[in-house]
């Protein structure tokens, strides 16, 4: 699955209600560009994953939460 982050909500965002553990991030490739339309994400590995459904994530830094939605072109 490939996510893509909302910026509107930057990295320091609530935790929406609902929202549960549901692992960690296992893999990182931020030393590479981006192949589309390149945007990046500041996604380390060993960071917190919470999830209510599969459409939305947040993942857990150290001043609060970043939203990342399913990109439309990897969900169809």
């Amino acid at each position: 699955m490939k996510a893509v982050r909302i910026e509107r909500l930057g990295f320091d965002g609530p935790l929406p209600e609902g929202y549960e553990y549901v692992g960690e991030v296992k893999k990182a490739d931020n030393k590479h560009e981006p192949v589309s339309d390149w945007n990046g994400s500041r996604v380390e590995e060993g960071q917190r994953i919470y999830a209510k459904d599969t459409a939305v994530i947040y993942v857990e830094y150290e001043s609060g939460y970043a939203e990342f939605a399913v990109s439309e072109t990897e969900a169809e």
